[in-house]
């Protein structure tokens, strides 16, 4: 799948946090019909960043996330994408 616009994700990025970036969405999706891979693409100030959720085998629980600008991917699964998406929020604030 290629980068598809999500102008829903931007309305409910802007409401929750007073930012509205341009997003747009493409996942890979396993022969079973489970997550293979979730990507977000964020444009925002003339910057950047892609969020990246992979996910464990056939489960659709998340293994890891990484984020542009960050070197360590986030592992917590049940937090990792709030964790990730929160760093995110604070890099487009500050710059």
């Amino acid at each position: 799948m290629e980068f598809k616009r999500d102008v829903v994700r931007e309305d409910l990025f802007n409401s929750s946090y007073g930012l509205k970036p341009t997003v747009h969405i493409k996942y890979e999706m396993n022969d079973d019909s489970t997550f293979k891979t979730f990507t977000l693409k964020f444009n925002y100030n003339d910057k950047e960043w892609i969020l990246h959720e992979e996910y464990k085998d056939n489960t659709n629980l998340t293994d890891y996330v990484t984020l542009t600008g960050v070197e360590e991917p986030f592992r917590n699964q049940k937090g990792a994408f709030s964790d990730a998406e929160k760093k995110l929020v604070e890099m487009m604030k500050n710059g």
